[in-house]
């Protein structure tokens, strides 16, 4: 999906396919007429290769990041920066010290309805914001925690569960939307109804800096 958005603009290009896995990423390479290589290093040394996007399990997020930083190459990686506060500390003041541009694609701030909400709500049209209450209940079935993405279900691999991996955007577009800082978090979670070892339920109770206070509830298991 992300290589078919990089041929769709107009301002970016995909120049090479890094996969360690060599038929999964021979196939990409051909599908793009592009090459490909089983390590970064050989995509470091093409001229034309300006930004790297990392689009791979959670817990080698950090390591690649500070390995693309090395080469001096901008970075776009797919939500969440990494497993642990630690590993991504480490990644941010790797690309400060390196002068690079390092951004988590939080992709769903872009789409039209999130926009025109930001809109309405800057243009005074709900007038002073007083609260925010969020509900995001979806239904990931086992697929979505075995097969070739059981990484999910796990603590150290994913970091987290289903807010971890996915209600993350839901949060960053509430930031963006209301254009208020959250300056205080309380939270639990449980495993309540799946098969993996995370959570798939996360209730928050949020304080923002102008003063309101909201609420978030997120999970997986709901039929």
């Amino acid at each position: 999906a992300i290589a078919k958005s990089l041929s769709r603009v107009s301002n970016t290009r995909l120049s090479m396919v890094v996969d360690v896995d060599a038929e999964q990423g021979q196939g990409l390479a051909r599908d793009y007429r592009v090459p490909w290589s089983p390590t970064l290093s050989e995509a470091a040394d093409l001229s034309d290769v300006d930004a790297v996007y990392i689009a791979i399990p959670h817990l080698l997020h950090s390591a690649l990041i500070q390995e693309a930083v090395s080469y001096g190459k901008h970075i776009m990686v797919e939500k969440p920066l990494a497993t642990t506060v630690e590993a991504a500390t480490r990644a941010v003041v790797a690309a400060h010290q390196a002068k690079v541009k390092l951004s988590v694609s939080f992709n769903q701030r872009y789409f039209a309805h999130i926009l025109r909400a930001r809109e309405l709500i800057q243009e005074g049209v709900l007038g002073r914001l007083l609260g925010v209450q969020l509900t995001v209940h979806v239904d990931r079935g086992a697929d979505y925690w075995a097969g070739g993405t059981d990484w999910r279900a796990s603590w150290e691999e994913s970091g987290g569960g289903y807010f971890f991996n996915t209600g993350c955007h839901n949060l960053d577009w509430l930031r963006f939307v209301t254009g208020q800082e959250i300056t205080e978090v309380s939270a639990m979670y449980a495993t309540v109804d799946s098969l993996a070892a995370v959570d798939d339920t996360m209730c928050l109770s949020l304080r923002y800096g102008n003063g309101a206070l909201g609420t978030i509830n997120c999970a997986s298991c709901v039929r």
